[in-house]
């Protein structure tokens, strides 16, 4: 069983254990390593971006004594001069020396102000142990915090001297040298020290970024716990298919919330260990994998994943990374899915191909992903659904039979019968249009092949047409597959050039920009060129079907006119 004696605070988060009876033999079970002690073993946490920052702010060594920032935060300014003028004029983004430049007016004591804050910042024994991301220039450093000070900072005349209950205010107004001011500005130093914590203070983004590890292990504890799987419509902010009423509905945000509470304690508690299937370790299974790969080491290279990673788990995870974990994943699932589920990644003539994809073996799945490698881990995470019965799936066309989001036990005590999905109404409208569709289009095509072909009542005449027919049908989905992300390839140029235009100022975030949407426009690429390759594939098949057809058609009608000639000739003989 799953060692819970961190997760047990939380009254109504969901119980952490893992139900080790469950009677399916291909189920894994989720274990965790416990000792003798009861006492759990500590594991060691990176200190959290807030952490570091709340710490910060409690050193007193990062601050500038009182008097003497109130002074030069007093500052009301100079007009430029005809060389700044001048200067500006040619260079409207140049920098005046020693001086910050705010709404047409330079600040030589703000300047001081920021230097002093800058050093503060960026010496060893002051607090540049909270800033490892300061910038090397100082010139841009210092500038930026000048700028940050001059907007921010309050301007208060005297007449509402009595109206602003700032302690930073009312302390000056004691002070002799401020008693007598018509103007005053504040601005607390603890607002300078967050906006330069969050520029150049401890980030943990970066290693946060989820890895196929972290997704494994935040899906495997969702779908192979019993009492975290009952949440996955909570977390995925999906209603129950048994919720009924303002109450159930109401009770919903909190259901979520406790969720999250008790998944991000699985999530960090390195007692807790995610086990793949059975299936997955076999030999038999490592071979299909290379085979659909053709190449004959893909499973050693690319295959070897650990959900249990105590590097990974040490670090400082909160609900929101765990989220973005969440979304990464899911969105990776939903798109294999969205090609998995319509049956048209064959075309060789397989069994598989003609299976209902949640009857395909698991390997058949790299057919579906444009990046194998990236991708080979959403054949771990399909078993784990498939098992449950597909709480995980998105909703499609065709759902295995009992196949529901939940399993509702009768009040008679049978056993339990797993309901139905339910769509909504659009997803229901569109549905029926789709099949109305497919049958209007299967019909029009069984009359071109009996117009073209002449109909026939013989048995092996009727397999060929349909043969023919169901060619047909598959190709046309194909080409309307292919279609639909094409359109999406010329939605993603155009997403393109609307972020080269709306960044072309900053270089940096363009950059960022036009990575993530290079990346999808590649993914769109290698699905148009693997939708046109089964395309090629079926027009190639649907050939050979129409050859065959014709050979059997010419043998036909030669044999009717042979017989046609004996008889006229036997006519001549009498």
């Amino acid at each position: 069983m799953v060692d819970t004696s961190d997760a047990s605070s939380d009254e109504d988060a969901p119980p952490a254990t893992a139900d080790t009876n469950s009677g399916d033999a291909d189920e894994t079970t989720n274990t965790a390593e416990t000792t003798t002690n009861t006492t759990e073993t500590a594991v060691e946490v990176v200190e959290t971006a807030d952490d570091v920052r709340r710490k910060m702010l409690d050193d007193s060594k990062v601050y500038i004594r009182t008097d003497k920032f109130t002074s030069l935060l007093q500052d009301e300014g100079a007009e430029f001069t005809d060389e700044q003028k001048e200067k500006l004029r040619t260079k409207p983004n140049s920098k005046i020396t020693k001086h910050i430049v705010h709404n047409k007016r330079t600040y030589r004591q703000l300047y001081d102000l920021s230097n002093m804050v800058w050093i503060k910042l960026d010496t060893e024994s002051y607090g540049a142990q909270y800033f490892p991301r300061l910038t090397s220039t100082k010139t841009n450093g210092v500038h930026g915090i000048g700028s940050f000070i001059a907007k921010n900072r309050v301007r208060v005349s005297r007449g509402d001297f009595q109206t602003h209950q700032s302690p930073e205010l009312q302390a000056m107004l004691t002070h002799d040298d401020y008693k007598d001011k018509d103007v005053l500005y504040y601005l607390s130093q603890r607002e300078i020290l967050t906006h330069c914590f969050g520029k150049w203070g401890v980030d943990n983004s970066a290693k946060l970024k989820p890895d196929v590890d972290d997704k494994l292990r935040l899906l495997g504890i969702l779908l192979t716990f019993e009492e975290m799987r009952e949440y996955i419509p909570d977390i995925l902010n999906k209603r129950r298919d048994s919720e009924k009423g303002w109450q159930s509905l109401d009770a919903a945000p909190g259901r979520a919330r406790n969720a999250w509470t008790g998944l991000l304690k699985l999530f960090c508690n390195e007692n807790v260990v995610v086990d793949f299937p059975e299936k997955w370790s076999a030999a038999d299974f490592k071979q299909r994998i290379n085979d659909r790969s053709n190449d004959p080491d893909f499973y050693d290279t690319h295959c070897k994943f650990n959900p249990n990673n105590k590097e990974r788990i040490k670090l400082p995870w909160d609900k929101t990374s765990l989220k973005s974990v969440l979304k990464d994943g899911k969105s990776d699932y939903d798109e294999m899915m969205k090609t998995y589920t319509m049956g048209t990644g064959g075309g060789s003539g397989a069994p598989e191909d003609f299976a209902d994809w949640w009857n395909r073996d698991e390997s058949w799945i790299l057919n579906y992903t444009p990046q194998q490698a990236q991708s080979v881990y959403l054949a771990i995470v399909f078993m784990w659904d498939k098992l449950h019965n597909f709480p995980f799936s998105p909703p499609c066309q065709k759902m295995p039979p009992g196949c529901g989001r939940e399993d509702e036990a009768p009040v008679d005590g049978s056993t339990p019968i797993a309901a139905a999905p339910k769509a909504n109404k659009s997803d229901t409208v569109v549905l029926k249009a789709f099949k109305e569709l497919s049958a209007q289009r299967a019909d029009t095509t069984k009359k071109l092949l009996e117009a073209i072909q002449g109909k026939d009542d013989s048995a092996d005449e009727e397999d060929d047409s349909a043969n023919r027919a169901a060619m047909i049908q598959r190709i046309a989905n194909t080409r309307e597959l292919k279609v639909s992300f094409e359109q999406d390839l010329r939605k993603l140029r155009k997403k393109r050039d609307r972020v080269e235009d709306k960044y072309a100022a900053d270089e940096e975030k363009q950059a960022k920009k036009l990575k993530r949407v290079d990346v999808d426009i590649g993914d769109c690429k290698s699905m148009i060129q693997e939708t046109a390759k089964t395309l090629r594939v079926q027009l190639k098949e649907l050939r050979e079907l129409n050859n065959v057809g014709a050979k059997q058609l010419q043998y036909k009608n030669g044999s009717e006119s042979s017989s046609s000639s004996d008889d006229s000739d036997s006519e001549d003989d009498d």
